[in-house]
């Protein structure tokens, strides 16, 4: 893959820098029980506030996101649920030549349309494997869509909480 910078693969195929293996980490494990009700019900506002604007974003900053920040981002994309637990969705963080490729098919296609792909310091693409099977591909397709979703989530959260 040309111009890929790195890959999240949570099905545990490790072929690019930023992929990791590891377990699904219980959800007791993310939440222990000493923590107070208050901080609780201050996160869930949070994500509650997250969810409610979270919205597609045309202006960027100019600094690219960190591995450790996609890492963790791609992380809570493992908690989407899945049927047969087939974690069908990928993510690849796009580099500068797979971005210039992109911005000529954009342009080639629609004219003054390569410009959207500039605005953002970087590019990730999601995907979901496909086994041919009719109602397994439905399913996969919904859930790396969730998947997706959960990634986009967690960033407008993180944003959120950065300003505060």
């Amino acid at each position: 893959m040309v111009g890929v910078v790195g890959c999240y693969d949570t099905a545990g195929r490790r072929s690019f820098p930023l992929a990791m293996r590891g377990r699904r980490r219980r959800l007791s494990e993310h939440t222990p029980a000493s923590r107070p009700a208050a901080t609780t019900v201050a996160s869930a506002m949070k994500l509650e506030k997250a969810i409610r604007t979270r919205r597609t974003h045309k202006a960027f900053g100019a600094e690219a996101l960190d591995s450790a920040t996609l890492e963790e981002l791609f992380e809570l994309a493992r908690w989407a649920p899945n049927h047969h637990l087939t974690n069908p969705w990928r993510f690849r963080v796009l580099g500068e030549r797979t971005r210039e490729r992109l911005m000529e098919l954009a342009e080639a296609a629609q004219p003054g349309s390569a410009v959207k792909l500039r605005r953002a310091p970087t590019l990730v693409a999601a995907s979901a494997t496909l086994s041919g099977d009719a109602a397994q591909d439905r399913e996969d397709l919904l859930a790396s869509a969730v998947a997706a979703y959960i990634v986009q989530i967690g960033r407008a959260q993180s944003e959120l909480q950065s300003h505060h």
